[in-house]
């Protein structure tokens, strides 16, 4: 339920969000364009703010370049500031080492949990490694050797 607006709320709202009425919340709008309906003196106060904000939007000067190079700086001055706060200058390279560390546990757990082995091997090659331990070490170590070692035991060869 909305209530009825004064003409010295209408005001005071004009003068904190200017004459936009679109930028104003929902209720306090309805009782604006309520109040706008059937009062002449609220229609001229909007009138007068909307001329005086229209003076002020075109008497604005464009920013100067060095005026935006200025803020600019400073932003990145702060954001630099910042970053040091969180992690001072010296300590950055920890930060690097620790990953490259952590990268290093991760691709030894995975590597030696056999998660990221190869493909399994010929069913033939399979039936050999339960019988020859170096082709189980060429197994194990992912290497193209073992099936060159197999294709040599099968035409009689031995590596």
């Amino acid at each position: 339920m909305t209530r009825e607006m004064t003409l010295q709320r209408f005001g005071e709202l004009l003068d904190a969000r200017g004459p936009a009425l679109e930028h104003w919340p929902d209720e306090e709008r309805c009782a604006a364009e309520r109040l706008l309906a059937e009062n002449e003196t609220a229609r001229a106060l909007l009138a007068e703010h909307a001329a005086l904000e229209d003076i002020m939007v075109r008497a604005a000067p464009d920013p100067s370049p060095v005026l935006e190079e200025r803020i600019l700086a400073a932003t990145v001055e702060r954001v630099e500031a910042a970053n040091d706060a969180v992690t001072p200058p010296g300590r950055r390279w920890l930060m690097a080492v620790a990953a490259l560390a952590a990268s290093l546990v991760i691709g030894l757990a995975l590597g030696l949990s056999g998660l990221l082995a190869p493909w399994p091997p010929h069913p033939m090659t399979q039936a050999r490694l339960e019988a020859d331990d170096e082709l189980l070490v060429l197994a194990w170590l992912g290497s193209p050797a073992l099936d060159e070692a197999v294709l040599q035991e099968e035409e009689g060869e031995r590596p």
